[in-house]
């Protein structure tokens, strides 16, 4: 479920940057509040995915590749948010939630530039959602999806393992993640990337 709802979320959000963009770009009021609206709609959406990796990373569910690569069972609960950016796809979330922060402001005090603003602002949602969709076009991939489940890593495709549907349980090196590349596991590195995206 974790996986459909990660998805659902990113294809929504992605779509409704890409609605935002083409609205705040027309001329016309209705189209103003048409991008006001997409964009409000993919800010909860990002909020929601974002809220939904900080689920499955902190209940260790290590069928995800991203969970498996980035967390373990040892990890101290503070370096969560570490683990969370360890990786791309997590800082592109980061990324945009600060640009959606951003962009909510500015909806929520608007001037002669806000349209203008927030046409740009939604055009770089778009290519930074794209990095987290994770499609294939025969062999090129567009992205990085967060929500990949370990099996359907190309890496781990077509290995026997990942024909077993008990492989979580069956073999022990996927009951407990990778874990935290140790040279980020401190306060520093909790703070640092946050603070860096939001200047």
């Amino acid at each position: 479920w974790a996986a459909n709802l990660g998805r659902g979320l990113t294809a929504l959000s992605f779509t409704m940057a890409l609605l935002s963009t083409f609205a705040y770009y027309a001329k016309g009021q209705d189209w103003k509040k048409l991008g006001r609206f997409a964009f409000r709609v993919h800010a909860v959406s990002l909020f929601g995915l974002i809220g939904t990796l900080f689920f499955i990373m902190a209940n260790h569910y290590f069928e995800f590749d991203y969970v498996w690569k980035h967390t373990s069972l040892d990890l101290p609960a503070r370096y969560l948010f570490s683990a969370f950016w360890e990786g791309q796809e997590g800082s592109f979330l980061l990324w945009m939630f600060w640009h959606n922060v951003l962009g909510l402001v500015l909806l929520r005090n608007p001037s002669k530039w806000t349209p203008h603003v927030m046409a740009v602002l939604a055009a770089i949602e778009v290519f930074l959602t794209s990095m987290v969709l994770g499609i294939y076009f025969g062999d090129f991939q567009l992205g990085l999806d967060p929500f990949l489940l370990l099996r359907e890593a190309p890496s781990n495709m077509g290995l026997p393992w990942s024909l077993r549907a008990d492989y979580l349980t069956a073999f022990p090196m996927f009951q407990n993640g990778q874990g935290l590349n140790p040279l980020l596991q401190n306060y520093w590195m909790t703070i640092h990337p946050p603070t860096l995206f939001l200047g």
